[in-house]
């Protein structure tokens, strides 16, 4: 008859029916801080949105542009371990 009550950071954090909350909140953070994590890129890339795991970048520069795509992995890695868990699978470059 009684139910309980949870806080609702406790049900936002842990309840899977938030997990695509949690998914896009993650995602707009990978956006947020990708200038935080490679202030270097601050005026030639802009992040521009994470979808399904593939961050999109906008790089105007083609030798940056293929630089990123030869050190993908890592530029993965670092987001990732900076955000501290496995939001970013691919990185993809839009005009």
């Amino acid at each position: 008859m009684f139910h309980k009550f949870s806080a609702i950071s406790d049900l936002v954090t842990k309840d899977e029916h938030f997990a695509s909350v949690r998914r896009a909140a993650d995602e707009y953070e990978a956006v947020n801080q990708f200038l935080k994590i490679f202030p270097e890129f601050k005026n030639a890339v802009k992040p521009v949105k994470v979808k399904n795991g593939v961050l999109f970048l906008s790089v105007d520069n083609s030798i940056l542009r293929n630089e990123i795509q030869i050190q993908k992995t890592e530029f993965i890695k670092k987001i990732n371990k900076s955000l501290n868990s496995e939001i970013i699978k691919s990185i993809k470059f839009v005009m």
